[in-house]
């Protein structure tokens, strides 16, 4: 066995597993030297959504203990074939990942100021109050999209066993996981207030929204097809044209993407096949 292990979860009903995708990831766990594991815990009728998908993401990472490094990933992913190994970006942190919105491919943040924003406005943050220092500010910060999360499960596992404690000991925390994106807003609290070394990573290891094109009414950077050049909307004195399938026909440059933030980018994915 190694000390590395790529684990997929795969639990939404709409989206329940995807063979492009995990054939992508299979992949590149093989090229890693690491383990591949799929959690298949499906959303059942009546269940909460974000409540099954907190404990299940914590209960997954606590099982793999016998690992070192758990790259922790969503389902809705394409890895590029050419992607170096990701464990090697770890270091000495207790976790790395990308901030969501991916901030530095948006004039002034746009969609982290949008779209994060409400995600966390969304969760009653309250009820963290008496459990620990809450400080907003560092929590919108350091918020981070958790389709693409890598761990030291060594150092981080005792911490995330009292973090889950503190959550299933509270009646208020539990019924503010409901909301939507539940799990990510109290992962998002484990790592910027519990943990104490965490390690933000460039874009092209989360590029999320992949998919996203001006006609929708959404701007987005893209790669030109033939030459691979980065072109960002706002450098161009036209409005951008509609990128919906022109982006996604060249070449794949980030590391991976994250099709994840619009209804058309499930069915993208089943056959995208540039990685």
């Amino acid at each position: 066995m190694t000390n590395d292990c790529v684990v997929v979860i795969n639990a939404y009903p709409h989206f329940t597993k995807n063979e492009n995708s995990i054939e992508s990831i299979r992949a590149a766990a093989k090229r890693w030297g690491a383990d591949f594991v799929e959690i298949n815990n499906l959303i059942e009728n009546g269940e909460n959504i974000f409540r099954k998908l907190f404990f299940t993401r914590c209960r997954t990472l606590l099982k793999l203990s016998n690992y070192t490094r758990v790259l922790m990933i969503d389902n809705d992913i394409i890895v590029n074939s050419k992607t170096p190994n990701i464990f090697d970006e770890l270091e000495d942190y207790e976790l790395a990942g990308v901030l969501d919105g991916n901030p530095s491919r948006f004039p002034e943040n746009y969609i982290k100021e949008t779209i994060v924003r409400v995600l966390i406005n969304n969760f009653d943050y309250e009820c963290l109050s008496d459990v620990l220092e809450f400080d907003r500010t560092k929590h919108f910060q350091k918020f981070l999209n958790i389709g693409v999360l890598l761990l030291d499960i060594s150092k981080i596992s005792e911490k995330l066993r009292d973090f889950m404690y503190i959550v299933k000991s509270n009646q208020t925390i539990l019924s503010s996981l409901e909301t939507n994106t539940g799990d990510q807003n109290l992962l998002n609290v484990f790592s910027s207030h519990i943990l104490t070394q965490v390690k933000i990573l460039d874009d092209k290891w989360n590029w999320t929204m992949p998919d996203v094109a001006g006609k929708n009414g959404w701007f987005h950077d893209h790669f030109h097809p033939e030459t691979g050049e980065l072109i960002r909307w706002w450098e161009n004195s036209e409005s951008p044209p509609d990128w919906t399938d022109h982006i996604l026909k060249g070449k794949m440059h980030p590391y991976i993407y994250h099709f994840c933030g619009t209804p058309t980018s499930k069915d993208i994915i089943k056959t995208y096949d540039k990685w």
